[in-house]
């Protein structure tokens, strides 16, 4: 039997599903990287998370991480993370995470450059 391809909507309500659920995974991962610098790391500075205003049932959803002088644009899809980076030399790296672990991973490591640089 042939099957006929899914409703247009049924995508899109998946896919926003998907992203509201690893947004909030997303959100998890930026408490516990603050809890981590505060209690294991004890810096007194903290992560600045700017969330970009979007609508409530986007595809997306995209913030800014700034830590000294780290600066990261983050994007957010249904089942994906996109971290982009900019350096002072001009630089550009960009990288995708599936996973929350990943991205907490990377974060990790790029703040403790930025400690190690004070």
């Amino acid at each position: 039997t042939a099957t006929s391809p899914s409703p247009h909507i049924l995508q899109s309500c998946v896919g926003l599903g998907c992203k509201l659920i690893f947004e909030r995974k997303v959100r998890m991962v930026l408490n516990r990287i603050s809890d981590w610098l505060a209690q294991d790391m004890k810096c007194e500075e903290t992560v600045e998370v700017e969330w970009l205003p979007t609508t409530v049932f986007g595809t997306h959803s995209c913030f800014v991480i700034l830590f000294r002088r780290l600066c990261l644009d983050v994007r957010v899809d249904a089942d994906e993370v996109r971290v982009t980076q900019t350096s002072e030399n001009g630089e550009f790296k960009s990288v995708k995470f599936e996973s929350d672990f990943e991205l907490e991973y990377f974060l990790k490591k790029h703040m403790s450059i930025q400690l190690r640089k004070r």
